[in-house]
């Protein structure tokens, strides 16, 4: 029974991610920017992947106070599927850390890991549509996370910049800008 449920929640999931990648109105969604703080964000986005959490150490830093103008649930969304790639591609003993900061431009949420890593090429990939790399197609997915959160995150003003190594983890930063001071 547990099985068939996570089958339907990975169908579910993989609806909503294609759903985002088809909508066509960015400046649509750009209306309904908050002031969201992001310390919110990481939590809730952690809370919707720690079943999968196997026995990797998460550790999360935020500076206090964070805020980005966002649409809370696509936030979400963004950092957990990071995180869903983050889990799946490091070992057992690993660490991923969630960390935020901001400066007087931008809000920068970096998500690292000490999992497999991926090369040049992959990296060059990572945000394709439908792109999955020869050593992930042997595990669960798609190869639609990426570019789901490219998409989110595109929408936000914002860009993603991925850092990784064979071997050696990977880092993605989502880069927001700050909000204007009132």
């Amino acid at each position: 029974m547990s099985s068939t449920l996570d089958a339907t929640q990975v169908l579910v999931d993989l609806t909503e991610d294609l759903l985002l990648l088809a909508q066509e109105a960015p400046a649509e969604l750009r209306s309904r920017l908050v002031a969201v703080p992001i310390d919110t964000v990481i939590r809730e986005a952690i809370r919707s992947v720690e079943h999968n959490v196997r026995h990797q150490s998460l550790i999360v830093r935020s500076d206090p106070g964070v805020t980005v103008h966002g649409i809370p649930v696509l936030l979400v969304r963004a950092i957990s599927n990071i995180l869903e790639n983050a889990i799946k591609f490091t070992p057992d003993d690993g660490k991923i850390t969630v960390a935020a900061t901001a400066s007087q431009h931008t809000i920068v949420v970096s998500i690292t890991d000490t999992g497999r890593g991926m090369t040049p090429d992959e990296v060059q990939h990572a945000t394709e549509r439908l792109w999955r790399s020869q050593d992930a197609r042997s595990s669960t997915g798609h190869g639609v996370g990426l570019s789901v959160v490219e998409r989110i995150v595109n929408t936000h003003d914002g860009s993603i910049r991925i850092t990784s190594a064979p071997g050696a983890g990977s880092t993605v930063d989502l880069l927001f800008p700050a909000p204007l001071e009132r």
